[in-house]
């Protein structure tokens, strides 16, 4: 059979400890494999502020390792660089590099994949303990792949998202509206509002009724007359209701949460 020959003080050894060192088509094919859950995001390792630890991403739907480095900007790059021990002298008298070394730091002021927002593999890869609905309700230990429809499946055929109210001084202005992103507004089947207080003490609904039995405000789905039908969610708070005061006038603060039950 043949078998690979090691020498000393002749040809640098090489040695297949790194999965990048392969030959191109196995290369191609753990790079398609990655490239399934998309071309820019974390595979694994990859953390740190200003020290970065080693892993690997894609970048662009190309697999790269990350050396171990000090970020210098905010997105990542692709360097091309190449290993001393692949030097080889050819016949010809001329010394050529022939080890190849692609690999991405985070160096570049723009780009694919930005370091503070970058996805990760396993936010990609979600599983859930399902072999069916009913055993997905009864946490069994069965664990596949949960996709939109297996979850809908699991929640009577409805997705769940939270949405951040945002900006809102509820003192100074009655009512807003914020973007849901739902694609079909009439899909939405649940609203429910919570409302916090600037002291970030006090969580409520924002149709809480208050001892005097008056509603403190109301939430209504896009399709009311608002000024941007089928968008956005509509918030209103009363007037000398709980809501219109002081304690909840702060702005550059998130004024809540939205919880959306819609069908997918």
């Amino acid at each position: 059979m043949n078998r690979y020959i090691k020498f000393t003080g002749g040809k640098p050894d090489f040695n297949l400890d790194d999965m990048l060192w392969n030959d191109e088509a196995t290369y191609n094919a753990l790079n398609d494999v990655f490239r399934a859950f998309g071309d820019n995001y974390i595979i694994q390792g990859v953390t740190g502020t200003t020290s970065i630890t080693a892993g690997y991403i894609m970048l662009d739907g190309e697999l790269l390792k990350v050396d171990a480095h000090t970020k210098s900007s905010t997105h990542f790059a692709k360097v091309t660089t190449y290993d001393a021990g692949g030097d080889v002298d050819f016949n010809d008298g001329v010394a050529r590099q022939t080890w190849e070394k692609n690999r991405a730091t985070i160096s570049a002021s723009s780009g694919s994949l930005a370091y503070s927002s970058a996805e990760r593999l396993n936010e990609r890869i979600v599983t859930i303990n399902k072999a069916s609905t009913a055993q997905a309700k009864a946490l069994t230990l069965d664990t596949v792949f949960i996709t939109p429809a297996t979850l809908a499946d699991v929640n009577d055929g409805r997705l769940i998202k939270e949405i951040e109210i945002g900006d809102w001084n509820m003192d100074a202005d009655s009512e807003i509206e914020v973007a849901h992103g739902v694609s079909n507004s009439k899909s939405i089947r649940i609203l429910s509002v919570t409302i916090r207080d600037d002291a970030d003490t006090l969580y409520n609904s924002l149709s809480l009724t208050d001892s005097s039995g008056v509603c403190a405000g109301s939430v209504v789905n896009s399709n009311a007359p608002v000024s941007t039908p089928g968008t956005t969610i509509h918030l209103r708070r009363t007037t000398g209701g709980t809501f219109d005061s002081t304690l909840y006038n702060a702005t550059s603060f998130n004024r809540g949460f939205i919880l959306i039950s819609y069908l997918p």
